[in-house]
């Protein structure tokens, strides 16, 4: 057998110049070879971050904003009682009632007409403006002037 005399290389004696692109891969880089410090900046992209690994605390508290929600992502779950306002509620029309159906839905109550009275459907269904077949004023209570 012969044996072949071999020339160690020192360390740090290649230049990064004489490294051809692409020659050095993954396969011949230290498991540790690659820190933080050395990757450039804006060359780590969304295909290259796993699903998941971004949470709540790798975000800055303004880089989430509305633009950014997805339309189904915010769910009755993830709204604070008492945060939904008049002003975020649906328009409607003048004198109807939000009422409730029997599976506890919301529903609008139509506006009844002049003299019209606000009567119970019974459980399960929404209330109704009717006219009164008969009115007794010892059964009425009014609020103002007759």
């Amino acid at each position: 057998m012969a044996l072949t005399k071999v020339k160690l290389i020192a360390d740090d004696a290649i230049a990064q110049a004489a490294v051809a692109d692409d020659a050095i891969g993954a396969d011949q880089l230290a498991s540790s070879a690659v820190v933080t410090a050395s990757i450039v900046n804006d060359n780590i992209t969304q295909a290259k971050i796993a699903d998941d690994a971004v949470g709540a605390d790798q975000l800055a508290s303004s880089a989430v904003v509305t633009a950014s929600i997805v339309d189904s992502a915010v769910t009755t779950a993830k709204i604070a009682d008492d945060a939904v306002t008049l002003a975020k509620m649906a328009s409607g029309t003048d004198g109807n009632i939000i009422s409730y159906d029997a599976s506890g839905n919301p529903v609008a109550v139509a506006t009844g007409s002049a003299g019209q009275v606000l009567t119970s459907a019974g459980t399960g269904a929404p209330p109704t403006f009717a006219t009164p077949s008969s009115i007794s004023t010892s059964k009425v209570f009014f609020m103002g002037q007759l």
